[in-house]
């Protein structure tokens, strides 16, 4: 199992492997998280993409198959950030986790009211009557602008 992995720290430290199976047949691989923080493994709808567990990541690999693996964590970055290794594992039956069939919970845009609400409206009319405006109240007049705008 042959890989490399690199880290880019800003906020927080984003880690990325590239794993390939170098073998012929299928074989399992684990990466696991050797920096001293919480594994942030990406997510659909709330929910860790399949294959992840709170230490790293867990999947199959074809032969031949190279595969991106990447996460977040809150650590700071390492020469090392994981072990890399091939494990005894079938590919798992898909479709066993009802969660992540679910689709996205999230009401679409055009469903939410873009209405500006009568007392910021107000004060804006207000802040306009008064002419010269502060920094501040420029800003939030330019805001609700491209807000009007954007509805």
């Amino acid at each position: 199992m042959e890989h490399d992995a690199r880290t880019i720290r800003g906020d927080v430290t984003l880690v990325m492997v590239l794993v390939e199976n170098d073998a012929e047949r299928e074989r399992g691989v684990r990466v696991t998280n050797l920096l001293d923080g919480a594994v942030w493994p990406p997510r659909t709808n709330g929910v860790p993409e399949e294959g992840w567990s709170e230490s790293g990541y867990e999947g199959v690999l074809a032969p031949g198959e190279r595969r991106g693996i990447g996460y977040a964590t809150p650590a700071p970055p390492d020469s090392n950030p994981v072990r890399v290794e091939p494990i005894e594992r079938r590919s798992a039956p898909k479709g066993t986790d009802p969660v992540r069939g679910l689709p996205d919970p999230r009401p679409p845009r055009d469903a939410l009211r873009a209405d500006v609400p009568a007392a910021v409206t107000a004060w804006l009319d207000d802040v306009e009557r008064r002419g010269g405006q502060t920094d501040r109240e420029r800003a939030a007049l330019e805001r609700a602008a491209r807000l009007r705008e954007d509805s």
